[in-house]
C-alpha cells in the first residue's frame, strides 16, 4: 500500500526528538489540566438576600403621639 520510502520517512519523523518531545510535554499539560480541574472545588457562597423590615402592627391608640386628645391641662 505505501512505499518503502514513505514508511521510512513517516517513521524518521515520528521518531525525531522534537516530535517526542511536543508529544511528551502535551501529554503532561493535558493531565495538569485535568489534576488541577479535578481538585479545585469553588467554594458554595450562599447567595445573599436582602432582608426587608416590616413594620411593626401597633394599636391605634399607641399610634397617637399625643396621649391627651388636645384636651390641654390647666396649671
Amino acid at each position: 500500500m505505501f512505499s518503502e520510502q514513505l514508511k521510512n520517512l513517516i517513521f524518521r519523523v515520528v521518531s525525531s526528538w522534537q516530535v517526542i518531545a511536543v508529544s511528551i510535554s502535551l501529554i503532561l499539560y493535558f493531565l495538569l489540566v485535568s489534576y488541577v480541574g479535578r481538585t479545585y472545588h469553588r467554594p458554595r457562597i450562599a447567595p445573599i438576600i436582602p432582608k426587608i423590615k416590616k413594620p411593626k402592627k401597633t394599636d391605634e391608640a399607641e399610634v397617637t403621639a399625643d396621649d391627651d386628645l388636645g384636651i390641654e391641662e390647666a396649671e
